[in-house]
């Protein structure tokens, strides 16, 4: 999902969340594009964490770095950071976007180098969803 579409999902999600974050790999050589993501993040404050879970993904024996932030930097810091869901990897960019409600369940979580993204929606937030973004549900598949 990419350009005008992309844009519109991000924005979707952000209003429908508290949080929004991604993960960095330990020793991971980044892009400069990357570090200013980063630097951007943490200039926002954003909460760090060694985690071995995020949403989408377990990991067995390692672990990664999410960084966590209010969903408000979304315009300023997600939207201009990449122009395509499954562009969140490295070395060009963090991984796995995701976006987080405030008790921190998912509403959407991507796993970018798989091409998977899944949104985790109530019946309500799924209403809200086909009519703001009706292109969107005939992409969907039932989990």
């Amino acid at each position: 999902m990419s350009g005008e579409q992309y844009v519109q999902l991000i924005k979707w999600c952000a209003r429908h969340s508290a949080y929004v974050g991604f993960i960095v790999f330990p020793k991971s050589d980044l892009s400069n594009r990357a570090q200013v993501l980063l630097n951007a993040a943490e200039g926002r404050h954003a909460t760090k964490r060694d985690v071995t879970h995020w949403p989408g993904t377990n990991l067995d024996s390692a672990s990664a770095t999410m960084y966590l932030m209010p969903v408000s930097v979304t315009a300023e810091i997600i939207l201009p950071a990449a122009s395509n869901l499954f562009a969140w990897q490295g070395p060009d960019l963090a991984e796995d976007l995701f976006f987080l409600r405030e008790d921190e369940s998912p509403i959407l979580s991507v796993t970018a180098h798989e091409e998977h993204a899944e949104l985790s929606l109530d019946s309500r937030e799924f209403d809200e969803l086909k009519r703001e973004l009706s292109w969107l549900p005939e992409m969907l598949t039932a989990a």
